[in-house]
C-alpha cells in the first residue's frame, strides 16, 4: 500500500531487516513467506476495523498473555491521515 503512495521511497532496507532470521525469530514469525511492504492480505484483514473498539478487548488479551500490536493515530497508516 505505501510504494503506490512513495514510488520514489527505497524500501530494501525495511525488507532486509524484516526478513532477518534474527528478527522474524523475535516477532515470532513461522509462517515461511518474506516480509513486504504491501501486502493486501494483511489490509483486507484490517479492513472494517477503523470504527471497533478494542478498549474492552486488550485487558483480557494481555492478561493472556497475548502479544499485541496497537496501532492507532495518524502515523499509523498513511491513508487514513485525513480521517484521524
Amino acid at each position: 500500500m505505501l510504494a503506490p503512495l512513495l514510488p520514489d521511497t527505497d524500501f530494501s532496507a525495511a525488507d532486509a531487516f524484516f526478513n532477518s532470521p534474527s528478527v522474524r525469530a523475535a516477532l515470532g514469525v513461522t509462517k515461511p513467506e518474506p516480509w513486504s511492504m504491501c501486502n493486501f492480505t494483511v489490509l483486507g484483514d484490517f479492513n472494517g476495523d477503523q470504527l471497533r473498539r478494542f478498549d474492552k478487548l486488550l485487558p483480557d488479551l494481555l492478561s493472556d498473555g497475548i502479544r499485541v500490536l496497537i496501532y492507532a493515530g495518524p502515523l499509523s497508516s498513511p491513508a487514513m491521515r485525513s480521517c484521524t
